[in-house]
């Protein structure tokens, strides 16, 4: 990423459910779809890189490594992602307008 572009982490355990929640700010630009899903990759993996190296020095001495979480449940990505849909202001605002969620999505 870009020294103005990053990401924070969070995650933890509730019961036996665990989740991760990651807030990013991604590169702009409406050409630029793939650099931004590089930096979300690029950020999930560092994250997630970090919380799997510091709990498994956090660990107990006995405890198994199969208590060693090296994924999540559930994930939540969000924050300043950049992402365009490649309309005019007019054509969002009708297409929403008539609930045409398909092409909306399609023009992401």
């Amino acid at each position: 990423m870009t020294a103005n572009k990053g990401a924070v982490a969070l995650r933890f355990n509730f019961d036996d459910t665990s989740f991760m929640f990651m807030n990013c700010h991604l590169t702009s630009g409406q050409n630029k779809a793939k650099e931004r899903f590089a930096d979300t990759r690029q950020a999930y993996a560092g994250a997630t890189s970090f919380f799997d190296l510091h709990e498994t020095q956090a660990m107990l001495p006995g405890i198994h490594d199969s208590f060693k979480r090296t994924q999540q449940d559930y994930q939540f990505i969000f924050g300043d992602t950049n992402f365009r849909c490649d309309l005019t202001n007019e054509q969002a605002k009708e297409m929403a307008l008539r609930n045409d969620i398909y092409s909306l999505v399609m023009a992401d």
